[in-house]
């Protein structure tokens, strides 16, 4: 099992982690939110934490 951590303090609304996955992320207020944050497995995930420009999401495994 998988948890995505997302640093909103960093976050500055790009909208990358949307453009890729956007069935599980939408930009809101002008940040980044993340739909679904306890996964069985990475995914698409995976790509949008490594193309975020602010390095503002981890993925960790629990």
């Amino acid at each position: 099992m998988y948890q995505i951590k997302l640093n909103r303090e960093k976050c500055n609304g790009c909208g990358i982690c949307a453009k890729i996955y956007p069935e599980n992320w939408k930009i809101m207020e002008k940040k980044a939110h993340v739909m679904k944050f306890k996964l069985n497995f990475i995914g698409l995930n995976g790509k949008v934490a490594k193309e975020c420009p602010k390095n503002a999401i981890t993925i960790v495994q629990i």
